[in-house]
Formats: structure tokens, C-alpha cells, sequence
């Protein structure tokens, strides 16, 4: 398998890199950083160093704290930040210091980057999507439509430009249906409500435009994946556990596990864009057993080093340490004092 995302003459494409390989991190978002870090360090022999490029105030969760991490080999500041081609350059400078480098995005930001200036960098990068890929699926209303086109399960969604549109879009609905409201581009559940027609939270919105999502009974899964040319290599499915403890629902592991269904419709989706690298999706698992995708996270995402644990490291794949492969694991790791996660029964 090829991880070059585009050959031209200076990007050539490469297979599995030789010992020694530099690691090129770009980080703006230091929380989701750390995980893809700890994934990466993970590979001993293949990858010996991991320089993070880190952007100041792109992000809540800043990156120079990942300095301090003993997976960190050296932490650079991006001078431009990820909104800015200049960084590209930054990049080639770096990557004549050091033979076999590889470039990898650990979030939404320098995923985007990739897309928009990585014709630009002159050295390895590894596996990420286009433009026009995440132009189609990386906000929640354009899934929305990329669902409705594709004929892919997805729940029914409109978008309102305001506060005031929001709310004249619920009041005409049935005063007991359940509806999700979320911002368009947000990350994990920031700025999501379930609310009730007849009762809505707006105190809690405070964003705009609002995406108003019609609510889907049923169990949250995950599914997370590596494609190479829009096809499915390696799959994973997941899902947290909750109990009731103590008159409370806590979350106690979370659970990996097989679902050929769940993986058909993904590839389903990802072939429609000939998508390239990782990515995960949320979805549902309605009450008559059907499956209805929720949205796309056209990137590495938080449980990655979690789906490393339980046997499959998502790093490997895309800078090219092991081959692409169709593959799941059932394992189940247990929440333990502490909040560190580690497999049941050990």
C-alpha cells in the first residue's frame, strides 16, 4: 500500500518507512494531540521521533504542554498557525533537517490544513482526506445532505440561521418530540441538547446557526476506520457502557466488538468520496435493530489510543508500519479507580 496522498515530484509515494522514522506531528487542539502522541510512541523500531508542531490559541486545549510529555521529542512552534499556507514552508524547513519524515494531522484543524496546502510540502505526508471529502461531510449540516443524496440512513435535519428561526422551527413541532440541537461544527457533545419540543433549553444555546435534529430512539455506537481510496481496511466498533450505581447511570468501560453491518454502511460512505485515512462516525442503533449514521469525524479521534489498548493502533496504519486490514476485536475495558481504562479481568 502506498501512503503518499498525491504523487507529484515532491511528494513521492512510499511504502512502510525504515527504523528511525521522524514523525512530524501537527497539533492545534493539545487534549486530542496527546491521544494520536501516545498512539504514535507506541511503535518502537518504526517511529524513534515524534516532533509536535504546535499552533498557540487555535484551540481551548493548547499544544505546548505536550512539550512535557516523554513522548514528545521536540515540541516547535508553528509560526502561522494552521490557517495560514505559510506553515507549509515551516514544514519543508523542518523536513530538511531530518531524512524520512512524515507529516501526520492529529485533529480537525490540521486535517484541514493537509487539505488545503499540503500540494505545498515538499516530504512524506501521510494518509489524510481532500478538500472536496471533507467539504461534504465534516460539518453536521452537510452530512446531513451528503446522507440524504447517498440514500444513507440519517435523521431528518434542518438548519436554523438564528435564535429566532430556531424557535419558531420547534414551536411548530409536536410539543412531546424529542429533538437534538448542536452548533454545526462543533467537537464531541460541546453545545448538544436533547430536548422536548414543548420544553426548550434555549438558555443553554448560545451559538448560531443551529442545526435542529429529529431524536433517534435508541443505543449510541462508534465506529472508527482507516480507507485507502475510499475502501474500508481496517474497522472497529465501539460503544460505552453505562450502569445504574448509586441511583446513577456511570460509565464503566467502554466495549469493542465486531458489527459486519455497521461496516458495510460506512464503507457505504466513505467509497461515495473515495475518502483516505482516518476517520470515525457516531451513530445509532434504533430499537427494531437498524442503523442510522449521526455524523462523521473526518479525523483521528479521542478513543484512538483506547481502540490501541484493546489491540488495534490506528498510527500504524497511517504512517504505513503495518498494512491496511479488515479487522475487529471484541474486548471490554473496564473503568478503574482513577479513571484509567484497562482490560476486564486484568
Amino acid at each position: 500500500m502506498t501512503i503518499g496522498k498525491r504523487a507529484s515530484p515532491c511528494r513521492p509515494e512510499i511504502g512502510a518507512p525504515a527504523d528511525g522514522a521522524t514523525i512530524l506531528l501537527l497539533v492545534s487542539n493539545g487534549r486530542l494531540g496527546y491521544r494520536v502522541l501516545r498512539c504514535l510512541a507506541a511503535l518502537p523500531g518504526q517511529v524513534s521521533r515524534i516532533v509536535v508542531l504546535g499552533s498557540r490559541n487555535e484551540s481551548s486545549w493548547p499544544t505546548r504542554g505536550l512539550a512535557g510529555s516523554r513522548y514528545c521529542t521536540a515540541w516547535i512552534e508553528a509560526e502561522w498557525g494552521y490557517r495560514d499556507p505559510r506553515t507549509a514552508e515551516q514544514i519543508n524547513r523542518i523536513a530538511a533537517d531530518h531524512l524520512n519524515l512524515r507529516v501526520f494531522a492529529a485533529d480537525m484543524l490540521t486535517t484541514e490544513f493537509l487539505a488545503r496546502f499540503g500540494d505545498a510540502i515538499e516530504c512524506a505526508v501521510c494518509p489524510s482526506p481532500s478538500a472536496d471529502a471533507l467539504a461534504r461531510v465534516a460539518r453536521k449540516d452537510d452530512f446531513a445532505r451528503f446522507c440524504h443524496d447517498g440514500a444513507i440512513p440519517h435523521p431528518p435535519t434542518v438548519v436554523a440561521s438564528d435564535l429566532d428561526e430556531a424557535k419558531r422551527l420547534v414551536a411548530a413541532r409536536p410539543a412531546d418530540q424529542r429533538l437534538v440541537l448542536k452548533p454545526l461544527n462543533g467537537q464531541g457533545s460541546a453545545g448538544v441538547r436533547v430536548v422536548e419540543a414543548g420544553r426548550p433549553d434555549w438558555e443553554a444555546i448560545d451559538y448560531a446557526p443551529i442545526l435542529i435534529q429529529d431524536f433517534v430512539p435508541g443505543s449510541d455506537l462508534c465506529a472508527a476506520a482507516f480507507c485507502h481510496g475510499g475502501r474500508v481496511t481496517t474497522f472497529q466498533a465501539y460503544r460505552h457502557v453505562h450502569r445504574p450505581i448509586l441511583g446513577r447511570m456511570v460509565n464503566v468501560g467502554i466495549e469493542f466488538f465486531a458489527d459486519p453491518e455497521f461496516c458495510d454502511l460506512v464503507g457505504k460512505a466513505t467509497r461515495r468520496i473515495g475518502f483516505e485515512g482516518l476517520v470515525s462516525f457516531d451513530a445509532r442503533r434504533t430499537a427494531a435493530g437498524g442503523l442510522v449514521l449521526i455524523e462523521c469525524n473526518p479525523r483521528a479521534w479521542f478513543t484512538m489510543h483506547l481502540a490501541m489498548l484493546a489491540g488495534i493502533n490506528f498510527a500504524s496504519l497511517a504512517v504505513g508500519v503495518t498494512e491496511g486490514r479488515f479487522s475487529a476485536v471484541n474486548t471490554f475495558l473496564r473503568v478503574v479507580p482513577g479513571g484509567v481504562l484497562a482490560p476486564d479481568g486484568k
